[in-house]
């Protein structure tokens, strides 16, 4: 959208300026993969954490898509929502990352989506 455009295009030139300006210097900067899938107007998927964040990745992704058991998956608990933390790591609210979310568990047969949900969520939305 011409809103990633012109936020993309304000983040360059705040950099430019702070390094010729401010603290003058080659400027160092490096996106991550979803952000430059972003400008490109690509889809997102829940592979971009391999690149973005490899211990999510690790942790969550490549565990729930490796999961074969239902009994073990439904001992996670997980529903369609992200919990997000205050600066104390204490829970501040839950956000759903599909309508009603918090309402629905996942479950094998859905795991896929969620996933998807789930990288929509925090590699766009949270952006």
């Amino acid at each position: 959208t011409l809103d990633t455009f012109k936020f993309a295009g304000k983040l360059l030139a705040k950099c430019i300026y702070d390094s010729a300006v401010r603290q003058p210097r080659p400027i160092r900067l490096h996106f991550t993969r979803s952000f430059y899938k972003l400008i490109l107007q690509l889809p997102l998927d829940y592979f971009d954490f391999e690149f973005d964040d490899p211990l999510f990745f690790q942790l969550k992704i490549r565990y729930l898509l490796e999961l074969t058991d239902a009994s073990k998956l439904n001992e996670l608990d997980l529903i369609f929502a992200e919990e997000e933390l205050n600066e104390n790591g204490k829970l501040k609210c839950l956000k759903d990352v599909k309508s009603n979310g918090r309402n629905i568990k996942v479950s094998m047969e859905n795991k896929l989506e969620y996933l998807q949900l789930l990288a929509n969520f925090k590699l766009y939305n949270r952006v």
